[in-house]
């Protein structure tokens, strides 16, 4: 691993720390049919839950444009073995509510940023 991967996994492993959220992830297990009927357990994960704002300005030809704000909630987590288990359209609870995987976002292979969307 090069100098940049070692800092930006050093990075990672910090905010881990420093905020730690534990979650179990779960994937849907099919039966004979093909249809979902229990949950099976992939991986239990230490990271940091957050929400990122991004902020866009939409603008309507016929109106006046106006300031939005897109609220996306994710999960940092570091690249070792558990989390490369991991795929999209698994879930997880935590805080009381239930979120699927929308996208792995692997970063570098140095660590994941999951896409959340509320179940």
């Amino acid at each position: 691993m090069d100098i940049g991967r070692e800092r930006l996994a050093a990075a990672v492993r910090r905010a881990v720390r420093r905020l730690p959220d534990t979650v179990v992830v779960e994937r849907a297990a099919r039966n004979e049919f093909g249809e979902p009927d229990r949950w099976e357990f992939v991986a239990r994960l230490k990271g940091h839950f957050y929400v990122r704002k991004n902020a866009y300005i939409s603008e309507v030809l016929t109106e006046a444009g106006s300031a939005k704000t897109n609220n996306t909630e994710r999960f940092l987590t570091a690249a070792d073995g558990d989390a490369r288990k991991v795929r999209e359209g698994d879930e997880f609870a935590i805080y009381g509510v239930r979120y699927k995987i929308t996208d792995v976002g692997n970063g570098l292979d140095v660590y994941f940023d999951f896409s959340l969307a509320r179940v």
